[in-house]
């Protein structure tokens, strides 16, 4: 880190709606954890896994899960999965999206000059 670097303490916000999917989760829930920011706006998506979608015969496909996604407290980010949204995983692999739940809790922090 340069020497002229300085540290900033300011009041951070992140902006949070339906679609705020996977990595921007897992940022977001990081500063939450790390108490940098408040989260705000509506749920997330809840998306906190990582899928492979292998096509199998008669247009069958088996959906394994090889990784979940965690913020540094250990919070999964993952809304519950259900049977009936195994079939919106492999829509999710096409492109598709639905909207889930929210999955990060949101905090109200004072605003502050920032210096």
């Amino acid at each position: 880190m340069p020497k002229t670097a300085r540290h900033y303490n300011c009041r951070l916000a992140v902006l949070v709606n339906g679609k705020t999917a996977s990595a921007s989760e897992i940022v977001a829930g990081a500063l939450q954890d790390l108490k940098r920011a408040a989260i705000l706006g509506e749920s997330t998506y809840g998306k906190g896994l990582v899928q492979n979608v292998f096509p199998l015969a008669n247009e069958t496909a088996m959906v394994l899960t090889i990784a979940f996604y965690y913020t540094p407290n250990g919070r999964s980010i993952q809304r519950p999965l259900k049977d009936v949204q195994l079939s919106s995983a492999i829509e999710n692999k096409k492109g598709g999206h639905r909207a889930g739940r929210r999955r990060i809790s949101r905090v109200a922090i004072p605003a502050a000059r920032c210096h």
